[in-house]
């Protein structure tokens, strides 16, 4: 198990566990107490949002792209709860994303370098 493998690796307070699976996030929280934790959301928000995330004590949600509304963003920032959006693979949606707090997960990191090292200069 994934658990298992941090462990070994000794990286448990590095590591965000994601799934979309509640059982699979609520089994990694009874193996391993301090595990940091994400809930990932794909077509809709689980119901109750603020509850299920608590529920799982995780710290951060993964929902994808197209359901980060701005609102949503600040709200979970305001009760420390990172949102890491995904897949954006789109520079200016990705700044826009930033400059709410929120993080992003791509496809291509190195593009995002590359242009920030442009406007950078």
């Amino acid at each position: 198990m994934v658990v298992d493998m941090l462990h070994e690796t000794d990286t448990t307070d590095i590591a965000l566990l994601s799934s979309f699976r509640y059982e699979y996030l609520q089994r990694a929280r009874l193996l391993h107490p301090n595990i940091a934790l994400a809930v990932l959301a794909e077509e809709h928000h689980p119901p109750s949002l603020l509850h299920y995330l608590n529920r799982v004590s995780a710290c951060a949600y993964h929902p994808a792209v197209d359901m980060c509304a701005n609102e949503l963003i600040l709200q979970l920032k305001q009760e420390g709860i990172r949102v890491n959006a995904w897949t954006v693979n789109n520079y200016e949606r990705a700044e826009e994303l930033h400059s709410l707090g929120a993080g992003v997960i791509t496809d291509w990191p190195q593009l995002f370098d590359k242009k920030r090292e442009y406007y950078a200069k």
